[in-house]
């Protein structure tokens, strides 16, 4: 900022000469010598002016910055008492809020120790605050008497009462705990429920050694059949009439329910004729059906019926459904009654006959076909004729002649 000069005094201007003085010459001198410094003198005066002007237009410029300063602050002091206000306004909403929640809060202690009234060696008579006690309240005994010790007890309103459960350890943590008895879970659980125990399949199955009926399975689980001989095998074992006196041992496997079921058993042992067979049936209401095997490369082995007809009966039916193979012994003349029609296009049996005791007449039902030129074979008593019946179009058995062997 400029400082204010100090204004020079005014300079000392000699009298101009007058016309006709006796001293003019001198007086016009003095007065012309004097002019320089007069001239100096106002040069300085108007520089001082100058600088004071200068002066004077910082002090106001200075003031004008000042003023805006001052109107800006005052502006911000507005706006911090307006605030001031709105939070005084907000504590005060806050302090009575405080105080409703105070209240809330006191209330819900008086209602927390009416309702739980804490450990007490005898049934309480009175609540915490020495009034009546209201209905639902609960308190845990701590006494001495096992029958009431650590039990929970729940107020009627006239008598108190056991609470859920006997309470004997602790509750059990959300992180996991073991129990010491059993845990009862609803029937039929989805989701995320615990099922029951029989709704669960067991990872091993029970091992049975005691000829047991595997028709007897539980359904839905792997069981284990093991006998050390035929007589020790159950009845119902897969094929237990064709199997040699020898050691077994069935894995079996029932599902579906109890009136339409599955079972499929596979032979475990490493024995020569049987390992690895696979068989199947299945039940209907109340009764299995007979065991089928399932084929594989090393079990292509077909179910043989074997049957007599006696003398006098003329007829046997042939049924694919009972056996592909049919071992028949006959004592008099008998036709043959394939079924009108097979189980499906390529359907097949065959029929080994026995002519017992002499040469017995063989005859087959109206739909089998024979073999175009090619006569009937022949054969003596005591040999087996063998047929081959194949179902290959609607109605009608191909039959071919498989061969003629002693009995």
């Amino acid at each position: 900022m400029s400082l204010i000069p100090e204004i020079p005094t005014a300079p000392f201007v000699p009298l101009y000469p007058a016309l006709g003085s006796l001293n003019f010459n001198q007086e016009a001198y003095a007065y012309g010598t004097a002019m320089p410094g007069v001239t100096t003198r106002l040069r300085e005066i108007a520089a001082a002016c100058r600088e004071c002007a200068l002066a004077a237009r910082e002090d106001a410029m200075s003031a004008e910055a000042s003023r805006m300063l001052s109107a800006q602050q005052a502006d911000q002091a507005m706006s911090y008492r307006n605030q001031a206000s709105a939070s005084a306004v907000a504590a005060e909403a806050s302090r009575v809020a405080t105080q409703s929640f105070a209240a809330t809060v006191a209330g819900n202690a008086v209602l927390v120790t009416d309702r739980l009234l804490g450990g007490r060696a005898m049934a309480p008579t009175t609540n915490s605050q020495g009034g009546p006690i209201s209905v639902g309240a609960m308190y845990f005994n701590t006494g001495s008497n096992p029958a009431l010790k650590d039990k929970w007890f729940i107020w009627s309103g006239s008598e108190w009462k056991l609470g859920p459960g006997d309470y004997s350890g602790a509750f059990v943590p959300l992180a996991g705990a073991t129990m010491a008895g059993p845990l009862k879970v609803r029937p039929n659980a989805t989701g995320e429920e615990a099922p029951q125990a029989q709704e669960v399949v067991q990872k091993i199955g029970p091992f049975n050694q005691g000829g047991e009926l595997m028709g007897s399975a539980t359904f839905g689980q792997w069981s284990s059949y093991a006998a050390v001989n035929k007589a020790s095998m159950g009845a119902d074992w897969p094929f237990r009439n064709n199997i040699a006196d020898i050691p077994i041992h069935w894995n079996a496997l029932t599902f579906g329910i109890s009136t339409r079921g599955t079972q499929i058993a596979s032979q475990a042992f490493a024995i020569p004729g049987i390992a690895g067979d696979l068989a199947i049936r299945t039940k209907h209401d109340t009764g299995w059906s007979l065991w089928s095997r399932i084929f594989t490369d090393t079990t292509v082995i077909e179910r043989e019926k074997v049957a007599t007809v006696p003398a006098g009966t003329t007829t046997y039916s042939v049924d694919p459904s009972e056996g592909s193979v049919h071992y028949v012994v006959i004592n008099g003349s008998v036709t043959f009654q394939l079924p009108a029609q097979g189980r499906q296009l390529g359907d097949q049996v065959t029929l080994r006959v026995y002519s017992q005791g002499g040469v017995r007449s063989i005859g087959l039902s109206l739909n089998v076909q024979l073999p175009v030129g090619q006569p009937f074979p022949t054969y003596a008593a005591n040999q087996i004729v063998t047929l081959v019946l194949f179902y290959g179009r609607q109605n009608t058995w191909d039959c071919f002649y498989a061969g003629v062997h002693a009995g």
